[in-house]
């Protein structure tokens, strides 16, 4: 969304007739006298709730049609964009000028992209969006590791992105997180078990949620809370209590969904076996309706196998972002985000850049 900030500049002519004035009054008090007041520029009224919501569709909306002048005045001058665990963009790019710079190389490399809001969640000038991102790549891509040939292929993907907006409705602090591994794999430039190029979004996007700060989310917030405490404990019992029979666990970095709790059960023990020391320690946490979105870093050693994975002694650490919708006080739909290739990296299954 393009802000429009208009000021109003005033002149005034002060008019004097032909009357002699009278020699004790000076000229410059009577000029001071005549003139009209310079206006106060008015400043916007910052955007809430739903109103914010509003604002981040209008910001990926001139996205999505390359309106760069739009799209920049949804930028603080300072403001900050963060790839988290990002293989190719490790420094975070700093200042508007930078966003933008970047946002027109991708625009270049993928000019038909499309950013597609699925759900967006507000608390108070926090904004957490899951994200449809296509397009295709039909022209060259730059990274601090050289320039990439096209591919001419296409990627899909749900991305994570969490913004700040301060009172002057800019952003000042964005972070995107999602699965280089996966996007890369789709484009062709190496394998991966990731996930395939997804299209279609989710039925009724955009959903918007605005956090009441009622007791619903209070409770909903010491529900995920403690799921985070059973895991660093690995009391698998006490965990899959918390989740409902048919709940959804859409990770991002696995091939495909896990429905039902069983499913869901069968993934966790694996992961667990395979880091038997590993620990989740929150970062973020904030709720908005039936929503929860939990930021965690992930460390541990993997010292058991994964799935065909053999173990490989060692060390990871990430940051994983997670949107949990509860339902009567258990999870229904959780939706992970992460990058893999970070991960594989570490573990030595993927060479770095």
């Amino acid at each position: 969304m393009m802000k429009i900030c208009t000021g109003f500049i005033i002149g005034a002519l002060a008019l004097t007739g032909c009357k002699k004035e009278p020699a004790n009054e000076a000229p410059a008090n009577k000029a001071a006298t005549n003139a009209m007041p310079t206006p106060v520029k008015a400043e916007p009224k910052p955007f809430e709730g739903a109103e914010l919501a509003n604002f981040y569709s209008d910001c990926t909306k001139a996205f999505n049609a390359g309106n760069m002048d739009a799209l920049k005045a949804c930028y603080a001058t300072d403001a900050k964009t963060t790839f988290v665990d990002s293989v190719a963009f490790a420094a975070p790019l700093m200042g508007q000028g930078a966003i933008m710079a970047s946002t027109t190389d991708f625009r270049t490399a993928f000019p038909d992209v499309t950013s597609t809001p699925q759900l967006i969640l507000v608390n108070g000038r926090n904004i957490a969006a899951i994200t449809l991102m296509v397009g295709t790549n039909t022209g060259a891509m730059k990274s601090p590791h050289g320039e990439l040939p096209p591919t001419g292929k296409k990627f899909g993907q749900l991305q994570m992105h969490l913004t700040t907006v301060n009172v002057a409705n800019q952003i000042t602090e964005e972070s995107w997180i999602s699965d280089e591994g996966a996007m890369m794999a789709q484009l062709g430039m190496f394998e991966n078990q990731g996930r395939p190029m997804m299209e279609k979004g989710m039925d009724g996007a955009p959903i918007i949620a605005v956090a009441a700060n009622n007791e619903i989310e209070t409770a909903n917030l010491a529900l995920a809370r403690q799921a985070t405490e059973l895991f660093n404990k690995r009391d698998m019992v006490a965990s899959m209590a918390m989740v409902a029979d048919d709940a959804v666990e859409s990770d991002q970095g696995s091939p495909a969904d896990s429905v039902g709790k069983p499913a869901m059960e069968a993934g966790w023990k694996m992961f667990g076996a395979a880091f038997p020391d590993g620990k989740m320690t929150e970062k973020v946490l904030w709720a908005a309706g039936d929503y929860v979105l939990s930021m965690t870093e992930f460390t541990g050693t993997m010292t058991g196998d994964m799935g065909p994975m053999k173990k490989t002694g060692k060390p990871a650490k990430f940051m994983a972002a997670e949107l949990l919708k509860y339902e009567g006080g258990k999870v229904k739909h959780l939706t992970r985000f992460y990058n893999g290739a970070q991960m594989a990296m570490q573990m030595g299954w993927m060479p770095a850049p």
